[in-house]
């Protein structure tokens, strides 16, 4: 042999030990990468699947906008308009109910579902809420307390107090309108005061 010529036996044996651990110094090095990339291919892989498939419920089919549903994928801009207008006359409605428009099959119903609360306990809640929210929306502006009057944009304490103070010098009014009598409340703030308030009369 070659070696043998040129190299006593313990020289081969240490060239030997050198061709060894720099072999196992570069495998080590590329299993670490081999290893990342693997992981980061799977990441990968496992954030595309999520992203496919909705994880949650997003919509609700009473409140959704014409644009989310044309942001679905196979729902149009006509679709999304055709439901909303069938939604909206017909309110409150499951999402079974958009069967009854012209186009929408069950095919395109099932395609909806994943992004859909869909069921009468939601509607219920939401009919009682919007009905509670309309009732509570207007007070008598006679029984208003500060913290009433401040809800209303462009009413501060200074003037919510200059409100409270010309009610108490008054007594009950009678007509929202004389609220205009208080210093700093003009036609825009007054128009601001009667979508929460209104009179004894009016």
């Amino acid at each position: 042999m070659l070696l043998d010529k040129i190299m006593t036996k313990d020289e081969q044996k240490i060239l030997l030990f050198i061709v060894i651990i720099g072999f196992i110094g570069v495998l080590s090095s590329a299993i670490p990468h081999f290893a990342t990339s693997k992981n980061a291919q799977l990441v990968a892989d496992s954030l595309k699947t999520e992203l496919a498939i909705p994880t949650e419920l997003l919509f609700d089919i009473n409140i959704v906008t014409v644009q989310q549903l044309a942001s679905i994928k196979g729902i149009g801009q006509a679709k999304a308009e055709d439901m909303i207008a069938y939604r909206d006359a017909n309110r409150p409605i499951k999402l079974d109910d958009l069967s009854n428009v012209r186009g929408i099959g069950a095919k395109t119903i099932e395609k909806l579902r994943p992004y859909f609360f869909d069921s009468e306990v939601n509607i219920s809640v939401i009919t009682a809420t919007t009905t509670q929210l309309i009732e509570i929306k207007k007070m008598n502006i006679n029984d208003a307390k500060l913290s009433d009057l401040t809800r209303v944009k462009g009413i501060g304490e200074k003037k919510g107090e200059a409100i409270i103070n010309f009610l108490q010098e008054s007594g009950r009014i009678k007509n929202i309108d004389q609220l205009l009598e208080v210093k700093g409340v003009g036609t825009k703030i007054l128009g601001d005061i009667k979508e929460h308030f209104y009179g004894d009369e009016n």
